[in-house]
């Protein structure tokens, strides 16, 4: 993914760095639609083992206290093999009825039971 020059202003503004990863996931579709079938099948013809390794080297290489991942699973599986905590950023899931049926509940990031 390729940061735009507000992106890479804010990083370079708050002392961070951003590193261009490759895309884990290929999204297809014609005309507003998504097709499924097909983005499944560009997904796994774009898949490239050197993608992983490239990943494992950055996080040795870094050495970060943790990995936020908006998604990207590769970064979550990379960084746990390589005993890094991870964050997860999840869009558009209902995680709290999920829990709630498992008897735990989160309200305001405070575990409640």
């Amino acid at each position: 993914m390729e940061l735009t020059v507000t992106q890479r202003n804010w990083c370079k503004k708050t002392g961070y760095s951003a590193h261009k990863i490759l895309p884990e996931i290929k999204l297809v579709g014609e005309a507003g639609t998504f097709d499924i079938g097909k983005s499944i099948k560009e997904t796994l013809s774009n898949l490239f083992p050197s993608g992983f390794r490239k990943l494992l080297k950055l996080i040795e290489e870094l050495g970060p206290d943790v990995v936020l991942s908006d998604g990207y699973y590769s970064g979550i599986l990379a960084a746990q093999s390589k005993k890094v905590p991870v964050y997860f950023i999840g869009h558009q899931f209902n995680m709290e009825e999920f829990f709630s049926e498992k008897g735990t509940s989160f309200r305001n990031g405070r575990k409640a039971c």
